[in-house]
């Protein structure tokens, strides 16, 4: 570390730029000592501080000389896109940073350009956070940085909060998704991809397999394409953890049947090597013999005048050869025993590969019965699918049935409207008649009372209560009429309420119909990993039957050393045995080699099966894959079928809104016009 603060303090002299102290703070000072503390490793924090160009170059050129930085992090420093071109000129070419933030810089076209040309260079560049920053306005620079991100293949976290990023951006964005091998969490909240940017996000998890965490809050995606990308995003996270458990397995295997074949090879070198020092020992007690041989001979030819010892020795040697000969018998008769335990040793492998073919052979043919079945479930899955279609249209006239009767119940109330409107201009029109006849009457009385006396007075007035109570009773009778009017349009809204909560329901049927159906083949997914599983202990058993076979061969060579021991000892006591002795050697180096043969041969059959075993994961996983594109084509019509559905219900919605209100205006336009 103070290597580095050396460095930057070397460099802000040769710029003639001060040195920050929020900057030497993240430098310590040097300790005095062994010098250990230059081998660590430090992060640098600048958040807030106050960085110009010249700064911004002096930091890149530290953090490309000096590889003890492994993050660098310049968060609301307001560097300007010179700045960042400063900074990133000497980023794309470091070799130890792993995480870089450049949050709330306000970073434009220019500094896009710069960091594509880092995403492209950069080989160790790990986590990059850009939030709070404006990349999106500029859709030709954003496309660019898109561009770099494509062709990464380092980056594992990336942060794009908050950076004005539309649809063409999120198409941009998803493009660079479908290249990108190596990305597994991005951050895009609080932008502005919609819809159509989250179809865009949806398609391309259709192709990319690495993605598994994706942050949309905020982009005013609706919640069935936020589910979908959820859905995605969970299938490649379990996508990854089945490759990984995959890949331990068989590196576990791989790693089993590397070590056995090692240790057979050890224990095969080993016997070689023992019976190569037995060969050679068996040789020098054989020149022992010779030398001793001589030695005798040359007694003999001292001895000579003693011919009797001679006659007697001659005949003691003569019954001594009849005695090997019968040894030579007896080893000739344990050397056929010998090779008919052999042939019956060789039988007994034979009729066992036979055995394991036989079993290869129903292998192969209830992998045959599951591709067969698999097609049925494919017929299965297409016919399910124009039952789906079938539905689709019934439901169609149903709507189309229920847009007529909503056609009719609106010329109803329209024809209910036009008799209310007649019914109340002839009960006004009576009211008029009526009021006319009465005002004519109490004027015609009123000019006969001027003439009579003051006694008629009270009849006048009785008079004019009875037609004040003529008209109280026909301001009930339009009263009683506009309460009808009202209850007649309570009971339609009614009507419309009911037929639309209908058709909700049958919508929730549907779509539980689709969920069963996904249910379903979840369920069949489950299945064919249970038959992968089941192929997978099947090639444990034969590889527990490899065991077996190897140790009934290390049993044989056994059986073999014993064999050769009581042989040597035969040898040495009995010299004049030599020629059968290197007979039974020859036999039994011919034995070995057939049993080195018998070896060879059992690691082409594990090879053989190991090759099988592939193919058949490789059958299974193409049948996955072809599953899984069944499953996100079911789900894109559902997805369509769902959307259809709302748009009509929308539609009934606005309708009827629109009928409420205009039977509204017509109440108010009644109501004041009476007032």
């Amino acid at each position: 570390m103070s290597a580095a603060r050396a460095e930057y303090l070397r460099l802000c002299s040769e710029h003639h730029v001060k040195p920050l102290k929020v900057i030497l703070k993240q430098f310590p000072q040097p300790a005095h000592g062994n010098g250990l503390d230059d081998l660590q490793h430090i992060k640098i924090d600048l958040s807030g501080a106050n960085l110009p160009v010249k700064m911004c170059a002096v930091i890149g050129k530290v953090l490309q000389r000096d590889r003890s930085i492994l993050s660098l992090r310049v968060a609301d420093c307001y560097i300007t896109e010179e700045g960042c071109l400063a900074l990133c000129a000497f980023l794309a070419d470091n070799t130890m940073l792993k995480g870089l933030s450049l949050k709330g810089n306000n970073l434009r076209t220019k500094a896009a350009s710069a960091l594509s040309t880092v995403l492209k260079r950069n080989k160790v560049i790990e986590s990059l956070s850009l939030e709070w920053n404006s990349l999106g306005t500029d859709e030709d620079a954003f496309a660019m940085l898109m561009d770099g991100l494509a062709v990464n293949e380092t980056l594992h976290h990336l942060d794009l909060r908050n950076n004005h990023i539309t649809h063409v951006g999120a198409r941009n964005l998803a493009s660079a998704l479908i290249q990108n091998r190596s990305l597994n969490e991005l951050d895009l909240s609080w932008n502005n991809c919609g819809l159509v940017g989250g179809r865009f996000l949806l398609d391309c998890l259709q192709h990319n397999r690495s993605l598994a965490v994706m942050n949309v809050t905020g982009n005013s995606i609706p919640e069935d394409v936020a589910s979908a990308l959820a859905a995605s995003l969970q299938r490649n996270v379990d996508r990854q953890q089945l490759e990984s458990t995959y890949a331990s397995q068989s590196q576990h295997l791989t790693n089993a049947l590397d070590q056995e074949m090692t240790t057979k090879k050890k224990e095969i070198s080993a016997m070689i090597d023992k019976l190569e020092s037995q060969r050679s020992a068996f040789d020098a007690a054989l020149e022992s013999s010779q030398e001793r041989i001589v030695e005798l001979q040359q007694d003999v030819a001292q001895r000579s005048e003693e011919v009797a010892c001679l006659r007697a020795s001659q005949a003691a040697s003569e019954a001594a050869l009849r005695v090997s000969e019968q040894q030579s018998a007896q080893f000739r008769a344990l050397a056929e025993q010998l090779q008919a335990e052999l042939s019956e040793a060789r039988d007994t492998h034979s009729e066992e590969l036979k055995l394991e073919k036989q079993r290869f052979a129903s292998l192969q043919a209830e992998t045959k019965a599951a591709a067969s079945q698999g097609s049925d479930e494919a017929d299965a899955l297409c016919a399910k699918i124009a039952e789906l279609e079938r539905c689709r249209k019934q439901l169609t006239s149903d709507v189309e049935g229920l847009q007529a009767d909503k056609q009719n119940l609106q010329l109803r109330v329209q024809k209910m409207d036009n008799d209310f409107q007649s019914q109340r201009l002839a009960m006004e029109q009576r009211h008029t008649s009526v009021l006319q006849d009465q005002q004519q009457q109490s004027q015609d009385e009123m000019n006969r009372l001027r003439h009579n006396s003051s006694g008629r007075e009270h009849g006048l007035q009785d008079q004019i209560r009875q037609a004040e109570t003529k008209c109280t009773q026909m301001e009930q009778e339009l009263s009683r009429l506009k309460s009808s009017s009202l209850s007649t349009r309570e009971s339609l809204v009614a009507d419309q309420k009911g037929q639309l909560e209908q058709i909700r329901s049958e919508h929730k049927l549907n779509v539980h119909h689709f969920e069963e159906r996904i249910q379903q083949l979840q369920v069949e997914l489950d299945t064919k990993q249970t038959h992968v599983i089941q192929a997978t202990s099947t090639s444990n058993q034969l590889q527990a039957k490899l065991t077996a076979l190897t140790q009934e061969a290390a049993s044989e060579q056994q059986n073999i050393r014993q064999q050769m021991k009581k042989l040597e000892a035969q040898a040495e006591e009995r010299a004049v045995a030599a020629d059968t002795d290197r007979h039974a050697r020859r036999e039994a180096q011919s034995r070995m080699d057939e049993l080195q043969e018998r070896t060879r041969q059992l690691e082409q059959e594990v090879g053989r099966y190991k090759a099988r075993q592939s193919e058949l994961e490789t059958q299974h996983l193409t049948k996955l894959s072809a599953k899984d594109r069944e499953l996100a084509i079911l789900s894109e019509r559902a997805d369509s079928l769902g959307q259809q559905l709302q748009r009509q219900r929308d539609a009934e919605l606005k309708r009827a809104g629109q009928l409420e209100s205009a039977l509204a205006a017509f109440v108010s336009s009644t109501k004041s016009a009476n007032l």
